[in-house]
């Protein structure tokens, strides 16, 4: 119900606002898939793109994972994580992510 009021924007503000008071040069808005919602977000407060790379030590007979925000099994595990409360998000959250990979 609080969506309407955007308090991301005030996180995001909060943030960078500490982050001039102590007079820091930078600020690493994090990963993001280019062209996602949080891409769109981040480069709107003027986040610049920088090029990050994925490193995986695997062993031989294992897959690298398959992460992408636009895989069917990705959207599937939105879909059903945007209805669980809280709670129970937290509890299975980790359990949910290993599935992913």
């Amino acid at each position: 119900r609080f969506r309407k009021f955007c308090p991301n924007m005030l996180l995001y503000w909060s943030m960078m606002r500490g982050a001039v008071k102590n007079q820091s040069t930078l600020f690493n808005f994090g990963r993001s898939t280019r062209g996602s919602g949080t891409y769109k977000f981040k480069r709107q407060w003027g986040a610049e793109e920088r090029q990050l790379y994925w490193y995986y030590l695997m062993e031989d007979d294992v897959a690298v994972p398959s992460l992408r925000h636009d895989s069917g099994k990705y959207r599937h595990v939105v879909a059903m994580w945007k209805h669980l409360p809280i709670p129970i998000a937290g509890l299975l959250g980790p359990g949910i992510i290993s599935k992913l990979a």
